[in-house]
C-alpha cells in the first residue's frame, strides 16, 4: 500500500522503542514544496475557498476526495517559495498542518506515526515520551489533531456520497492564462454542476443540511481562485 502524500517511511509511535527519543519539527514547508494539491475536508473550505480552487478527484476514480488546487504545474506548489514559507496570510490547509503526524489504521484502533526523518536522538529535540513513559504534550497535540482531521474526513465521505447519490459532479477542465505569454490546461478532476445543485434546492421533496449547503457554496466561491495562479509567487531573495 503506498504511504499518504507527503509521507515516505510514516512510523508507529510507542513508549518501548521511542522513550529515550525526541521530536525535531519540520523547519518549514518545503516539504510541501513539490505538490500542487491537498485533500481537504468541508469543515475548512469557507477559509480555503478565498484562496485555493476546491475541486474532486475525477469521477472516474474508485474514490472521489476534495482536493485545494495549490499550483498551476505538476510538482508545483504556488503558495511555497524557494525558502519553504507559506505564503503570509494565505490559510494552510489542515492536511498539511497535520504533518509530519498521521494515523495508520490496523484492524481496530488507529495508530499515531511519525515520519522517520523527525525522529531524533536524546538532546537533539523535544521528547516524545516522558521519563515515566507518560505521552508527552507533543504527542497529546498531535492526536488530538489526527482525531479531529480524522472526524472531519468522515464527515467529508459522507458529503461525497450525497454528492453521488444526486449525481451534481461533473467533470471538469480549466485554461489558464499567465499574463506572460503562457497558458496552461489543467484537467482530471470534477465539480459541482451549478445548474444541478439549483433544481435540487429547486426541489421541494429534497433536504440539504446547512452544513452540506456552505460546503457546496463555498466550492461555487472558490471557482474565483484559479485568478490567484495568473501571476506566480515571487521568489524569495
Amino acid at each position: 500500500m503506498a504511504n499518504p502524500l507527503f509521507f515516505k517511511e510514516p512510523v508507529p509511535l510507542n513508549a518501548v522503542e521511542h522513550l529515550a527519543a525526541t521530536y525535531i519539527a519540520p523547519p518549514s514547508y518545503e516539504f510541501a514544496a513539490k505538490t500542487n494539491s491537498v485533500p481537504v475536508a468541508i469543515a475548512e473550505f469557507e477559509q480555503l475557498a478565498v484562496n485555493y480552487p476546491i475541486v474532486f478527484s475525477s469521477t472516474d476514480q474508485p474514490t472521489c476526495t476534495p482536493i485545494a488546487v495549490l499550483g498551476h504545474k505538476d510538482n508545483e506548489n504556488n503558495f511555497v517559495n524557494n525558502k519553504g514559507t507559506w505564503t503570509i496570510g494565505k490559510y494552510i490547509p489542515a492536511y498539511v498542518r497535520r504533518y509530519p503526524f498521521v494515523f495508520a489504521e490496523n484492524e481496530e484502533n488507529l495508530i499515531l506515526c511519525i515520519e522517520s526523518e523527525y525522529i531524533g536522538e536524546p538532546g537533539e529535540g523535544q521528547n516524545l515520551f516522558e521519563s515515566n513513559s507518560e505521552q508527552s504534550q507533543i504527542i497529546k497535540t498531535a492526536l488530538d489533531f489526527c482525531k479531529d482531521y480524522q472526524a472531519a474526513m468522515l464527515q467529508t465521505a459522507d458529503f461525497i456520497a450525497f454528492l453521488k447519490t444526486n449525481n451534481l459532479l461533473v467533470d471538469q477542465q480549466v485554461n489558464i492564462d499567465m499574463g506572460n505569454g503562457e497558458a496552461f490546461s489543467l484537467g482530471g478532476f470534477s465539480i459541482i454542476n451549478r445548474d444541478l445543485y439549483n433544481e435540487l434546492e429547486d426541489d421541494k421533496d429534497s433536504t440539504i443540511s446547512s452544513a452540506y449547503r456552505s460546503a457546496m457554496h463555498s466550492h461555487f466561491v472558490s471557482m474565483s481562485s484559479w485568478q490567484n495562479f495568473s501571476t506566480p509567487l515571487p521568489t524569495a531573495e
